[in-house]
């Protein structure tokens, strides 16, 4: 079985691909839980992305809740892919994608602030069948991993005037249910 926190790790490099698009939180999160830490990665496929037009497609075992009941042992198509960095491409792709109507599902999961937005816009907006997909995301992967630090990281290189000194600055952060904490802003490597 593989390291939680290792595979966290291993999803890292692609949180440049997800910039912009979606909270690194919600994306490592939802990679964690849609394949298990990995337990569960079917052909490269962690985000539990099902088949869709353009990709290629197996079928694979699931649970869906279907009208508010579990379903379990359901034979379903899911898309496949030739490396993780497809996979996260994909995810991208479907986090942006505007029907020809112009309707934009994921609107609300790209304009989230901060990860509680995130999981609960994530599913509301249908990403997964799960009554209580947001919360578990927050729960089980997130608070207890503590992924919102990926959300504060950034490149600082461009933010900085020559007469700034490391350490010198602190980011007041106030997370809900818990107290505030000033953390030292680190210097880039």
């Amino acid at each position: 079985m593989v390291d939680q926190h290792e595979y966290i790790r291993g999803l890292l490099p692609y949180l440049d691909i997800v910039k912009g698009t979606a909270l690194p939180s919600l994306f490592l999160s939802q990679g964690c839980k849609e394949s298990g830490f990995g337990k569960y990665e079917f052909f490269n496929n962690f985000m539990g992305i099902k088949c869709h037009k353009g990709v290629k497609c197996r079928i694979g075992k699931t649970s869906e809740v279907i009208d508010g009941a579990l379903v379990p042992d359901l034979k379903l198509a899911f898309a496949v892919y030739d490396s993780r960095e497809d996979c996260a491409k994909d995810y991208v792709r479907i986090l942006n994608y505007k029907y020809s109507n112009g309707f934009d599902r994921y609107a609300p999961v790209r304009a989230a602030q901060c990860y509680q937005q995130a999981t609960y816009q994530i599913q509301a907006c249908g990403y997964a069948t799960g009554l209580t997909y947001g919360a578990s995301l927050r729960a089980n992967y997130i608070e207890p991993y503590v992924l919102y630090d990926f959300d504060f990281k950034k490149n600082y290189k461009s933010d900085i005037t020559k007469n700034f000194k490391w350490y010198e600055a602190f980011s007041s952060v106030k997370l809900p249910n818990r107290r505030q904490y000033q953390k030292a802003i680190e210097p880039p490597e």
